[in-house]
């Protein structure tokens, strides 16, 4: 329990379009504080915050400049009793968190991950790296480790595994509906034998018997590769399964549509180990020797 009032005032800017339609933007967030000076100190020489002009003018409040035209105000003219817990606090980004954290240690500054583990670095789901610590008043302050490609990817490619997963897993189950809506409206399928390269509605129509029965085909996952495109607009893959043709291989393309990860190519491979070539080639040559002079005429 503190002696002080948690102030914390939002002041918005307002703004009216012809059609009187109402829009606010964040302005500020002030903090009511014991020491104006000493809470000053803190948020310049530890958090580097620049101070700007108290256009107030009054007595016991300075303002800080948290960019873009936001602001912090320290207001020390309030007083009273006020509860104080990490739910309320304030969210920073900073691009070097490991020159954070050493100027915290210097200071003799603890800080936590969320749980509260002491010297611990809390890492969100897309990576985003987050200390959390108290400034002289007992206010809780968050800070976020700017956003990266290198997150963007990792999360990208959680994503697109957690697909082609799914993509398995509804095969498995003959869930026709689920399956076939992993893939994009314009989406190729190529599979084993060398005539099967089929749209979406092709595939469905050959996948569809196999799927009635309650039981279409369970691949499951030996070795998979995933890449994503620098724009994160779409990516590619390949995957070693095992399946009853024994070692498979499975590679394609993905896209992202609106916030999903869809397949707009996949490519099914029999494997074959380099000392059963010569045998496998006697077997199949004279099917694929009429399809190739088949093709070849064309």
């Amino acid at each position: 329990m503190k002696r002080f009032i948690l102030f914390i005032g939002c002041y918005f800017i307002v703004f009216a379009s012809m059609a009187q339609e109402l829009s606010l933007s964040f302005n500020h967030i002030a903090l009511s504080v014991k020491d104006v000076n000493a809470s000053a100190t803190f948020y310049s020489s530890i958090l580097g915050l620049q101070e700007i002009t108290n256009r107030t003018k009054s007595e016991g409040i300075r303002w800080f400049s948290l960019l873009d035209g936001k602001e912090l105000h320290l207001v020390s003219t309030v007083k009273g009793p006020v509860t104080i817990n990490k739910a309320v606090h304030i969210a920073l980004t900073t691009s070097n968190m490991d020159a954070l954290i050493k100027k915290l240690a210097a200071n003799n500054i603890t800080y936590s991950d969320w749980p509260g583990t002491l010297n611990k670095v809390s890492v969100r789901a897309d990576g985003i790296l987050q200390i959390y610590f108290q400034d002289v008043d007992g206010y809780w302050i968050e800070v976020n480790s700017v956003a990266s490609d290198k997150n963007e990817e990792v999360l990208a490619k959680k994503d697109i595994g957690a697909m082609l997963d799914t993509l398995n897993a509804t095969a498995g189950r003959a869930n026709f509906g689920a399956y076939f809506k992993l893939y994009t409206e314009d989406a190729v399928f190529i599979g084993t034998d060398a005539t099967e390269v089929w749209d979406k509605k092709a595939f469905m129509q050959f996948a569809k018997p196999y799927f009635d029965k309650g039981k279409a085909w369970n691949f499951t996952v030996l070795k998979r590769n995933i890449y994503v495109d620098k724009s994160g607009a779409w990516g590619w893959f390949d995957e070693m399964l095992n399946t009853q043709m024994k070692i498979c291989r499975g590679s394609g393309v993905v896209v992202k549509v609106g916030n999903e990860w869809k397949l707009k190519q996949y490519v099914l491979s029999m494997t074959m180990p380099n000392s059963q070539v010569t045998p496998a080639v006697k077997l199949k040559a004279e099917e694929e020797d009429a399809l190739m002079k088949k093709l070849i005429s064309q």
